[in-house]
């Protein structure tokens, strides 16, 4: 019974200490709150933390300060989620007046080049011939990555030749890329969307794309590829093969290809490739470490 009583009067000092009584006879509670972020700050608008009490349910909230600053990737702020294209960009309409193209740069030196997805009301649908070569490329000396939108569907010739970015982003419509369009030696990355239905002459030549994938049906031409440090390549089925796309990769062992050993033997192939998928080992520079062609039904050796 004693014991009773020890526990009864401990409660009662634990119970003493939570809630005080007022004069009035009420009953006032001793808060103990704890935080909780109901909204987070970005950099439009202020966050909120809400605390509340365990014990009565009692609450309150504080504003969080707005993030000063936008955190911006490819032209997209990661917080916030604005659109930020890169100024002095030009842009011009097309005669029929239906969509617009890029046709250069007049600005100052970025290190992100981001094209809007319209201009004046219209899509922009086409990056010009020779676009961003010469204009600003012997200026631009930290220019790093481009950002290129949905609504472009033609990359022109020569587009961004000896332009010094690293990395490419392509939009999801792209359907032709020009001749020596991305002519750029510090290019390492870049993707290929699955609209993609040709690359042109010598596109890719003398960059460091160590892997790339290309997607099916595509028309790949002469020398797409030369030069370019590959060291893996994914292809798709239905794709035309023109002659040496894949010249001076001595570190290319290999191709996966996405069909059966009969497609990949059906495919069209220019004359630098023998009946069967080999790369002629006559032919200059032909990448002379690759032995195999990787088919979901087994493996072609060269």
């Amino acid at each position: 019974m004693k014991m009773n009583i020890k526990k009864i009067a401990a409660f009662g000092v634990a119970a003493c200490c939570l809630f005080s009584t007022t004069a009035c006879g009420k009953k006032e509670c001793f808060h103990t709150y704890t935080s909780d972020v109901t909204k987070e700050a970005t950099c439009k608008e202020f966050g909120v933390t809400t605390y509340t009490c365990g014990l009565c349910g009692d609450s309150y909230t504080e504003d969080i300060a707005k993030i000063e600053k936008h955190i911006i990737e490819f032209g997209t702020c990661v917080i916030c989620g604005e659109f930020f294209p890169t100024e002095g960009i030009v842009y011009s309409v097309s005669e029929d007046n239906t969509y617009a193209e890029v046709i250069g740069y007049s600005g100052d030196d970025v290190a992100e080049m981001v094209i809007a997805p319209t201009y004046k009301g219209l899509p922009v649908e086409r990056i010009a011939d020779r676009a961003f070569t010469s204009s600003w490329a012997t200026h631009v000396k930290n220019f790093h990555r481009v950002f290129i939108p949905d609504t472009v569907k033609v990359i022109g010739d020569c587009a961004f030749m000896y332009c010094t970015m690293k990395e490419v982003r392509l939009g999801k419509n792209v359907r032709e890329i020009g001749r020596l369009a991305f002519y750029c030696r510090n290019l390492t990355k870049i993707n290929l969307p699955e609209s993609l239905t040709l690359i042109g002459e010598s596109a890719f030549e003398d960059c460091k794309l160590s892997n790339i994938d290309i997607p099916s049906g595509v028309k790949i031409e002469e020398a797409a590829f030369v030069n370019c440090e590959l060291i893996h390549v994914t292809m798709g089925k239905d794709c035309i093969l023109s002659d040496f796309i894949f010249n001076v990769n001595h570190e290319l062992t290999e191709i996966n290809f996405q069909g059966t050993k009969k497609e990949w033997e059906l495919m069209n192939k220019s004359y630098s490739w023998n009946k069967d998928g080999r790369i002629a080992s006559s032919f200059y520079s032909a990448p002379k470490n690759l032995r195999q062609i990787i088919c979901i039904d087994g493996i072609i050796t060269l």
